[in-house]
């Protein structure tokens, strides 16, 4: 049962090993997801940020979310094409490929509208209803862009005329060509790849944090499987021990008996050599005893021949036949304590034979506990080498976690420093572009300034630049005066077309605000008024219950003191929603006093007083006291159960206690006892049913 409860433990053990191991991988794969999302955003937001500044990808963006009826998508997203012919559909396409696919001319201006009214952004369209028919498919490109229709004819269409050739796309008038790898400076274009990517990733985190929650509740299972089996384990290794100790007590027991059976070996030695003693001792007497009877005859034959001896013989006779008699009575006393000797012998030799049985029968045993006690030995030697491997086990595991632990925490600060690394390099890239972009903007400005003029000069004074220098080279210009003309110009601001309308949507929301402000000041004046009714009635309430609470108290207080008065006093009786309570109480034959001056036992007896008073006012149907009446002299208590009692009659009361008067009261006792050393048990008497039965039998 141990080697079965060993295997189930190991193998529990090598399958949380190999969840810990799953959901290491899942937490990798989780982290990898989690680093690539990051990056992917990263990149987004900065491709974003980039776009914001572009007008025609503004203007894309706003039409696209603005769900007008007839326009599709651009036409990138309509397409699809692999990842590897990405630089040959966009040579082939141009510009077209990130134009806005409408339905035709009019939702083109629809478009252009509602990009005008937001003041920002441009926009290219591709016209499905100017597209001619297509019949035939460029087979240059038919195997590496798809389109659905309608779009199929004006993919078809754009792509006629295209051709390629390896890296280069050709058209009727324009080539491109180069290196295959091409960076884009507008990649913010190809947001939507990025943003399904992310999307996966984030599909793919999800399912992969649920199959974490079920591998660490599997894991924690396994846990609490392996413990169950621990204590299963420590559960047996206790029963041996419990054994071990037994066979001990066995060991001991079987000493004790060698001990005593010694103990009788050697008085029936001892017994043994007295009675050998003894049985000399008569063969003694006897002898003598025949050497008397001898003797005796010898004289009676000397009697009859010598008659002149007869008076000293006799005298002699006389004296020996003293001592024969006192002979007889010695041999008759050895006689009886040999009998008794005997009989302790046998009683001995009985008690022998018993030790001798009850000595095999603990043999027996002693052989079988030595044999169970070998068997536990070898069992338990086993469990300490399976107990050492497993220990050895665990070790190696905790040290190759510890090494893989390392090595995570090593690869994660690599991934941190070259995180951080890569942060500045495109920290540094990004500032690089923004630069270059500001000096392109300003140099576009400066171009665009200059083909300003330029029109300006040839539309209102029909002339152009060079004339201009030349003729006003020498002519001194008043920088101050016009900087400040500019400047004043500047300070009046822009003529503001739409200020009537908003002064307009000013006042309305002028007058909105002030009918909620109104409606805020009514409710606010409604629930003051509604706070001082309730107010009001808290403390008509309050004084009513109080004075009858108090009345009762004092009536209550003379029934359990048998004299004396008490008052509930308000501590502010001029504010009763805020005021406290005191107690102010006169035991019979005492002064006034506050009741934290009182003993343990009139405190009790106050706070029952004040208890039942409440319950006079407003009866409870349940009651639950704990040892009210500890401090309670027998005169009191008394007085307390008859108060009990009354009572009684409208509430149900459970009274712990542990005094005997306040139990011969209840209607049902419940005591715990303690039958066995730490094991509680519940026991109930109905007293009245144990009452009545009573006088039955008396009956």
């Amino acid at each position: 049962e141990k080697d079965n409860l060993e295997k189930e433990i190991s193998q529990n053990i090598a399958d949380k090993n190999n969840l810990i191991l799953k959901l290491d991988s899942i937490n990798k794969e989780i982290s990898d997801a989690s680093m690539e999302k990051v990056s992917l955003e990263s990149r987004l937001d900065s491709m974003l940020k980039d776009a914001e500044k572009d007008s025609y990808w503004l203007g894309t963006n706003e039409i696209i979310n603005a769900k007008i009826d007839g326009v599709y998508q651009t036409l990138r997203g309509l397409i699809k094409f692999n990842e590897e012919d990405r630089v040959i559909i966009e040579d082939a396409l141009g510009e077209a490929i990130d134009a806005i696919v409408v339905k035709d001319r009019e939702t083109a201006f629809k478009c252009i509208d509602h990009i005008k009214g937001l003041g920002k952004g441009r926009a290219r369209f591709l016209l499905l209803s100017n597209v001619p028919p297509i019949n035939f498919e460029n087979l240059s490109f038919s195997n590496k862009v798809t389109a659905a229709q309608p779009v199929s004819n004006l993919l078809n269409y754009l792509l006629s005329r295209v051709s390629f050739n390896e890296s280069e796309v050709i058209g009727d008038i324009w080539m491109v060509g180069g290196a295959k790898e091409v960076s884009s400076n507008e990649p913010y274009w190809q947001t939507q790849n990025i943003k399904d990517r992310i999307e996966e990733i984030n599909k793919k985190i999800s399912e992969l944090s649920n199959e974490k929650n079920v591998t660490e509740e599997k894991i924690n299972q396994l846990g609490k499987k392996i413990s169950e089996l621990d204590s299963l384990k420590d559960s047996k290794n206790i029963e041996i021990l419990n054994l071990t100790g037994s066979i001990s007590n066995i060991k001991e027991r079987i000493n004790i008996l060698n001990g005593n059976i010694e103990f009788l070996n050697k008085n029936i030695n001892e017994f043994e050599t007295k009675e050998k003693e003894i049985l000399n001792l008569v063969d003694k007497h006897k002898n003598e005893l025949n050497g008397i009877k001898n003797k005796t005859a010898v004289k009676k034959e000397e009697l009859e021949n010598v008659k002149n001896e007869r008076i000293s013989l006799e005298k002699e006779i006389i004296e020996k036949k003293g001592k024969v008699i006192d002979s007889q009575h010695k041999l008759d006393s050895l006689k009886e304590e040999a009998g008794r000797v005997e009989k302790e012998i046998s009683e001995i030799d009985d008690r022998i034979k018993n030790i001798n049985i009850e000595k095999e029968t603990y043999s027996v045993k002693k052989d079988e506990m030595i044999k169970k006690l070998d068997f536990l030995k070898q069992e338990i030697s086993d469990l300490k080498v399976k107990n050492e491997e497993l220990n050895n086990d665990r070790k190696e595991m905790e040290i190759k976690k510890n090494q893989v632990e390392k090595e995570i925490e090593e690869i994660k600060n690599e991934i941190s420093k070259l995180n951080m690394v890569l942060r500045e390099n495109n920290d540094v890239l990004k500032e690089q572009m923004d630069k270059k972009q500001e000096l392109d903007l300003k140099l576009n400005t400066i171009k665009t300034k200059m083909d300003d003029v330029f029109d300006k000069l040839a539309s209102e004074y029909q002339t152009n630049y060079d004339d201009v220098k030349e003729k006003y080279k020498d002519f001194e210009v008043d920088l101050e005066r016009v900087e400040y003309l500019k400047k004043r110009i500047e300070n009046m601001g822009a003529v503001n077309m739409t200020a009537s309308q908003e002064y307009e949507a000013l006042v309305k929301e002028y007058n909105d605000k002030k009918i909620h402000i109104d409606d805020l000041k009514k409710a606010k004046d409604d629930l003051n008024q509604a706070i001082s009714k309730i107010n009001q009635t808290t403390r008509e309430n309050f004084k009513a219950t109080f004075d009858k609470v108090n009345d009762y108290f004092q009536k209550i207080y003379v029934t359990l003191f048998e004299g004396g008065e008490a008052n509930l006093v308000l501590t502010e009786p001029d504010n009763l929603l805020e005021t406290g309570v005191e107690i102010v109480a006169r035991p019979p034959g005492k002064k006034s006093v506050n009741i934290s001056q009182l003993s343990g036992g009139e405190k009790s007896l106050i706070a029952l007083a004040l208890l039942f008073s409440f319950f006079c006012v407003n009866p409870s149907p349940f009651c639950v006291v704990d040892e009210v009446d500890a401090a309670l002299d027998e005169a009191n208590v008394e007085r307390f159960v008859k108060l009990l009692k009354e009572f009684a009659e409208t509430t149900q009361f459970v009274v712990i206690t542990h005094n005997k008067r306040t139990m011969e009261v209840a209607d049902r006792l419940y005591g715990v006892t303690m039958e066995e050393l730490g094991v509680s048990k519940i026991i109930s008497v109905d007293l009245k049913r144990a009452i009545d039965m009573s006088r039955e039998v008396e009956v």
